[in-house]
């Protein structure tokens, strides 16, 4: 899962081999942490009452009407982090490329996230599950 974010997140990059001949840094919007000897991956829950849309003063996050997640527009955010100090869960990260934030974005535009097939289209290996 890890690996197909950064894939769907760098520009004009198709596959793990173009990450290389691009000579981009990928940048994953999934956290992995240890817990005993298995590995947990974590990704924004998309709070119902967000606190990281609620302290954004640029308006720069918001919740997407075509799957209800809650997304980053980088074009508007300032870089004031805010968000990453509200953030219960901690799964928001400073950006590589801007002076902005980056966060889960449910797979934005790629895939509808209330389709029954997200789980086996985004994520085939069942390394990430969403509670229905």
């Amino acid at each position: 899962c890890v690996v197909e974010c950064s894939i769907s997140h760098a520009p004009g990059v198709e596959s793990w081999s173009e990450l290389f001949i691009a000579n981009t840094q990928p940048q994953s919007r999934i956290f992995v942490t240890a817990r005993g000897d298995q590995c947990v991956p974590l990704q924004c829950f998309h709070c119902e009452e967000a606190p990281c849309l609620d302290v954004c003063v640029s308006d720069a996050i918001y919740r997407s009407e075509a799957n209800d997640s809650v997304v980053i527009d980088p074009e508007k955010c300032s870089g004031c982090r805010q968000c990453l100090l509200v953030c219960p869960f901690g799964l928001i990260d400073t950006s590589h490329s801007s002076t902005g934030v980056i966060k889960c974005d449910g797979c934005g535009d790629r895939i509808d996230r209330s389709s029954v097939y997200h789980d086996l289209l985004v994520m085939p290996l069942r390394a990430v599950v969403t509670n229905r």
